[in-house]
């Protein structure tokens, strides 16, 4: 397979041992991205926004400026959460990189602060497929062992172990499942 040099592959191979194949080299989706959760998650942040309307209310009876400034911060908060969340979400999206080598599959964040990881693609290595309705997929490794935090995908300090959303996941999968069966990456 021939790999042309995108932003990714440049960032990718930054970070590869002498010797080893870059095989594929892509990021997660890019933009907003729904998922189920949002559903509750945009009801909560609703049911909030009342709620603080309601408590403003009480407390314009005591005092304007206790009202904004309690009401303005909670108010801001739960923006934050309930719509900011999306476009921060999305700036960590385009700033992840994800590459697949004959040996392991490496992760990296250029956020601050950087964070850059590998996964050895070792027998034993266990691989969760989950393809979306977007024709994405996310490929967990090691799913029945990661601690995951709900939403948490992107990489952090103890590492992470999906690669979220890839437009290629189908492909990206095969092609660890044959290092994980052959020892090493034979197509070619």
């Amino acid at each position: 397979m021939i790999i042309t040099e995108t932003p990714s592959t440049t960032v990718i191979r930054d970070h590869m041992y002498p010797g080893e194949k870059l095989l594929w080299a892509g990021q997660p989706k890019r933009g907003i991205v729904f998922e189920l959760s949002d559903i509750y998650n945009t009801i909560f942040s609703l049911a909030m926004l009342v709620f603080i309307g309601f408590v403003i209310k009480l407390l314009l009876k005591i005092s304007v400026f206790l009202a904004l400034s309690v009401g303005g911060f909670f108010f801001l908060a739960i923006a934050t959460i309930g719509i900011g969340r999306f476009f921060i979400e999305a700036e960590l999206r385009k700033h992840t990189f994800y590459g697949l080598t004959d040996k392991r599959i490496i992760l990296v964040s250029r956020m601050h602060p950087k964070i850059i990881s590998s996964i050895d693609l070792i027998p034993g290595l266990k691989v969760g497929f989950l393809p979306r309705m977007d024709g994405t997929s996310t490929i967990d490794l090691n799913p029945d062992e990661q601690v995951r935090h709900k939403g948490r995908w992107y990489l952090n300090r103890n590492g992470s172990t999906s690669l979220f959303r890839l437009e290629q996941g189908n492909l990206v999968h095969q092609q660890i499942q044959t290092i994980l069966k052959n020892g090493s990456h034979n197509m070619n």
